[in-house]
């Protein structure tokens, strides 16, 4: 597969056909880093660690345990 690096302002940009972006997991917005190797790119997604407010987005109500104590409120079971 082969693509066209274009003038993007003062810098150059290429496009990335969607069956190799998503095989890699990149998508509108994801953060990439790259580096020269052997007179080529290498190019891959920076994998952060998911904050907070990440790993409660992905809460839904078929993915949540249920309660321990479900008539339990207010009153410490030690």
């Amino acid at each position: 597969m082969t693509t066209t690096a274009k003038k993007w302002g003062n810098s150059l940009g290429i496009r990335l056909a969607k069956p190799i972006a998503e095989e890699v997991g990149i998508q509108d917005g994801t953060e990439l880093t790259y580096r020269v190797v052997d007179g080529g790119i290498f190019v891959k997604p920076v994998k952060r660690k998911p904050t907070l407010d990440d790993l409660l987005k992905k809460i839904t109500p078929e993915n949540r345990h249920a309660d321990l104590f479900p008539d339990t409120e207010g009153d410490e079971l030690l």
